[in-house]
């Protein structure tokens, strides 16, 4: 375009000078031009050769390789007026209209470019009916959404499949459910990479409903469920009611001695159904610091790799494997027998003072937790019993007993010490949550009940309210305890529908037990020794004990087997 003082800056348009002769002309050409240029819709911007029949006004931006009349005007602007083409170099900043594409054309001062697409292109903020903010770079204002897949028909798949993404497994990547922007529910992966399903009664206190677990797909119920729904699930499960009539016959029984293979001090204890046998573990003797039982009356003591003080025993029938813990030792605080006669000393995470030790199979893991250890250091897992990992724990409280809800998909573990928090609750075992205790007690021992989908916890101290119970790991209540005896064991029988308790205290009342956790009564225990670990076998109908002295030869006890019951013959 032509340029100086004799014609506008941006249009080039010549300007009519006084002197000038046939001023029409040049006014003409300026029109002429302002009716191409201003407001500028071109045909289309794919042609090369220049239309053979053209109509007055048509407008077009030449393509690449122009041949004729267009020869050499590549990517300027023509226009046919009075019988011939005009040609007009663009400007920057110039926009068209393309007819045969419906998309506006911008030149940005070497080519044209898509105004459209690259307008929503690297977008730092997007609003729908809305205002968006740094909050909420992508706001939308809708009553209704839809995303429908791309036909084959119109050259897609049919499929649709919307992706979220989040950077890391520690992140969150979450949908948030609100009402009157307060959140009621959210769903996602909540700082792990299992699939979560929480709610809020306020959108601050949220409660776990339900976890998928990344690895195996299984479901768990962190929450627990209904009494309603924990009987029909039972219903549909097709499990039977509690046997009454055998739990009256356990719990109206006084318990029967048995002759311990040693006078150890016994503390842990557990049961194998697989292998048929009792185990417990001591933490005095020397070299036979384990005894094993068919029946729970005759021991058999077994020699143990070292002289630690074994505290805790547990059985994982999916490795065939016991593991016990000890609260002392060096660097050997653990070791795993496949048969609990011959033991293997393994090397354990840190010195702490191990207290228990629990297997989940849902998570294939082992968990330990420590009374006694450094700062933040008071829990170990292992994948095989084996290998041995420090994980941080939620307090430095001297943890005494741990165990896994499948049902909630939890694992909680209870302390003797700390003020308020000697609960803690974890998913996996490795990330521990502190939770408020019911009452600063020595909490020693815990259980879980599905049937009941019930924690029952219980202490060394206290006046009247040595129990605890809680649906869901987290949130406890106090319960009357049948006497203010040091209770140091719990277990569950789902058989008879009941909790047995324990003592290292108390006169011919050793033993409580409740069919609810709340409502619990002493029972005559074989012996006032120092009851410490009891366990439930369902293959022999009978809970087994074992403690310390002063009773000698006799520190190990059971109560009646159902299978004693005599039925009218």
């Amino acid at each position: 375009m032509a340029g100086g003082q004799d014609f506008t800056a941006n249009l080039s348009l010549p300007y009519l000078i006084s002197n000038q002769a046939q001023k029409h002309v040049t006014l003409n050409e300026s029109l002429r031009a302002i009716d191409g240029l201003v407001q500028a819709s071109i045909l289309s911007r794919l042609e090369a050769d220049p239309p053979i029949s053209p109509s007055e006004g048509d407008r077009y931006l030449v393509a690449t390789s122009a041949t004729g009349d267009w020869a050499g005007q590549e990517g300027n602007l023509a226009l046919y007026a009075d019988g011939g083409w005009l040609f007009y170099t663009p400007q920057t900043g110039w926009r068209v209209w393309v007819k045969d594409e419906a998309l506006f054309l911008v030149f940005d001062g070497s080519s044209w470019r898509d105004t459209v697409p690259d307008k929503l292109q690297n977008l730092t903020r997007l609003g729908l009916n809305a205002t968006a903010d740094a909050s909420n770079p992508f706001l939308a204002q809708l009553n209704a959404l839809l995303f429908n897949a791309l036909y084959t028909g119109s050259g897609g798949t049919g499929d649709l499949r919307a992706k979220l993404n989040k950077e890391a497994s520690g992140n969150v990547l979450s949908l948030l459910f609100q009402s009157n922007y307060s959140t009621r529910a959210e769903v996602g992966l909540v700082g792990d990479d299992d699939f979560l399903f929480k709610v809020s009664p306020d959108g601050s206190v949220f409660y776990e409903g339900l976890r998928i677990d990344k690895n195996t797909g299984q479901i768990s119920f962190p929450s627990g469920f209904s009494a309603v729904e924990r009987l029909q699930l039972r219903e549909r499960l097709g499990l039977a009611d509690p046997n009454v009539v055998l739990r009256n016959h356990v719990t109206g029984a006084s318990w029967l001695s048995s002759t311990s293979a040693a006078d150890n001090i016994w503390i842990g204890m557990c049961w194998s159904p697989e292998l048929g046998i009792f185990v417990a573990t001591s933490t005095s003797g020397t070299g036979n610091r384990v005894m094993t039982s068919p029946d729970g009356e005759n021991w058999t003591i077994r020699t143990t790799p070292a002289d630690n003080a074994w505290r805790s025993v547990c059985w994982s029938p999916e490795l065939g494997i016991f593991v016990a813990v000890a609260a002392s030792g060096t660097g050997n605080r653990v070791m795993t027998s496949p048969d609990g006669i011959n033991w293997t000393a393994r090397t354990s995470a840190a010195d702490n003072g191990w207290y228990s030790v629990c297997w989940s199979p849902d998570r294939s893991l082992f968990v330990a937790v420590a009374a006694i250890g450094s700062t933040g250091d008071r829990v170990m897992t292992s994948p095989d019993g084996i290998s041995w990992t420090i994980r941080t724990s939620a307090a430095d409280n001297a943890w005494r007993d741990v165990k896994w809800a499948a049902e909630l998909g939890l694992f909680v573990a209870v302390a003797s010490s700390g003020t308020g928090d000697r609960v803690m609750t974890s998913s996996d075992g490795i990330n521990w949550t502190a939770r408020t205790s019911a009452a600063d007690n020595n909490w020693t021992a815990l259980c879980w009940s599905p049937e009941l989908s019930l924690f029952v916890a219980i202490a060394d101290s206290g006046t009247g309210n040595r129990v605890m119970t809680s649906s869901n790991g987290i949130n406890w209540t106090i319960r009357t305890s049948a006497a203010d005896n040091s209770w140091a064991g719990v277990t569950w029988s789902p058989e008879l529908g009941l909790f047995v308790a324990v003592s290292y205290s108390g006169t011919g009342n050793r033993v409580m037990t409740s069919s609810d956790g709340i409502t619990w009564a002493t029972r005559t225990s074989a012996a006032d020794n120092g009851w410490q670990g009891v366990v439930w076998s369902p293959q022999l109908g009978l809970f087994g004990a074992v403690g310390y002295g002063p009773g000698s030869g006799d520190r190990a006890m059971t109560s009646v087997s159902t299978y004693s019951y005599t039925y009218r013959g």
